[in-house]
């Protein structure tokens, strides 16, 4: 007996059996699911005649077949899409920012005073902070050095033992000078009188002269005078004149002395100079200490801004190592590297608008002075030029009054965005600067 075809046995698909696409072998798949079971769980079978019953159980017994599972998508080509989309929007905008967008980029620079101590010491106060604003003159730290009060001490005492040895000397020299020059004074009395006396007594001889000349005049007018007279002139004559040159004499070895006793006096002043010069030195000396220490006090040269401090209270200060590093007020400027080509549309208090990552707003500044010779590349942006290639450095200045200049930093990069005002202009650009 033939069974019914909705009962028919369902027949397995061949692995190579054609398919007519997805529809096709969508509904091929729908038909070719198991039937539902039959048996005596299912109430519709249990009114079914004997023969219907036996094929629905022998149906019921046959192995069920596994449903052909629905095709896939291929999802390799999406994938090669998205990233062949973002490698040429990444080429795309590197092209943009290297050739097209700027037209020159640079760095901020400024002057920086570097302080240290004049010597070696011990940190021992600070008075500012990093970030803060000093004025000129203004106390930032103060470093000690004991072995410079040390030298100082030693100073002091050396001093005072050089003036007490000046107050000895210029006692006793006080004394010898006042013995000396009572010494002087009566020699210059007994000079005095001796020279008197000289001067008696020349006149005495000069008078005996006289009259030992007129006695001899008379006698050679015939005039009787006896020859014992005329010889006991000539004998006091005599004895006078050795008298006079004996007191000349007298006179002569005592001014010498006088005039010596005047010049030791001068002398013992001499000898008190090389102990005030010792004082005067060591004075000196003390004061060159002092203010060696006063240079400990480290303050501002200039007005500007602490950007660093590179020591803390307590430690060792070296000379040659900085303490603080203060940024010039007003010396922050913009450094631009521009190719030849370009060099001459900038001239000297030209405005230009530069960004400087990461600020959103563009700093106004002015071309404050346009180099005389062409440089090469800086490191830091020689990524943005060809290689070797020999750039104008042009030195740009906020605008006095604006806050354009909190917004320059040192070390940072700027950039001058390039204005386009004819595609021609890029074009000629990129193919001057290709290779």
């Amino acid at each position: 007996m033939s069974q019914p075809e909705s009962f028919r046995k369902p027949q397995p698909v061949s692995a190579d059996e054609p398919s007519n696409g997805y529809g096709a072998a969508l509904l091929e798949a729908v038909r070719r699911q198991p039937k539902a079971a039959t048996g005596f769980g299912n109430p519709a079978s249990r009114s079914d005649t004997g023969p219907v019953r036996a094929s629905r159980a022998a149906t019921a017994k046959a192995p069920a077949t596994r449903p052909t599972p629905m095709p896939k998508r291929p999802k390799g080509r999406l994938l090669v899409g998205t990233f062949l989309l973002v490698v040429i929007g990444c080429g795309a905008m590197t092209v943009w920012n290297s050739l097209f967008r700027y037209q020159a980029y640079g760095g901020v620079t400024g002057r920086v005073v570097e302080l240290s101590a004049a010597w070696g010491g011990v940190l021992q106060t600070i008075h500012v902070r990093e970030g803060e604003a000093v004025r000129q003159e203004q106390l930032l730290a103060t470093v000690v050095n004991p072995e410079l009060d040390r030298q100082v001490d030693a100073k002091l005492d050396e001093l005072r033992i050089a003036q007490a040895t000046l107050d000895a000397q210029v006692s006793e020299l006080r004394f010898e000078s006042q013995q000396r020059n009572d010494n002087h004074h009566r020699s210059l009395a007994e000079y005095y009188e001796l020279w008197g006396q000289l001067l008696q007594e020349q006149s005495r001889l000069a008078d005996m002269v006289a009259k030992r000349e007129r006695s001899e005049n008379l006698s050679r007018r015939e005039i009787i005078i006896p020859e014992e007279k005329l010889d006991e002139l000539r004998f006091d004559e005599t004895g006078q004149r050795a008298k006079v040159e004996k007191l000349s004499e007298a006179v002569r070895k005592l001014g010498a002395v006088v005039e010596h006793s005047q010049t030791d006096t001068e002398d013992l002043h001499a000898q008190l100079k090389p102990f005030a010069l010792r004082i005067e030195s060591l004075q000196n000396e003390i004061r060159r200490l002092r203010e060696t220490a006063c240079l400990g006090a480290i303050r501002a040269p200039v007005n500007g801004r602490v950007i660093k401090v590179h020591r803390f209270t307590g430690e060792y200060s070296d000379p040659e190592f900085p303490i603080f590093e203060v940024l010039v007020d007003g010396s922050v400027e913009a450094v631009l590297f521009v190719s030849q080509k370009d060099s001459s549309q900038f001239f000297e208090g030209q405005l230009l608008e530069l960004e400087v990552p990461p600020a959103t707003t563009k700093a106004k500044c002015v071309v404050a002075r346009i180099a005389d010779q062409y440089e090469p590349v800086p490191k830091s942006i020689e990524v943005h030029y060809r290689r070797d290639e020999k750039l104008l450095p042009i030195y740009v200045r906020p605008l006095e009054g604006s806050n354009d200049s909190t917004i320059l930093r040192l070390g940072g990069e700027v950039r001058l965005p390039y204005v386009v005002s004819n595609p021609l202009t890029v074009l000629q650009k990129w193919r001057y600067e290709s290779p």
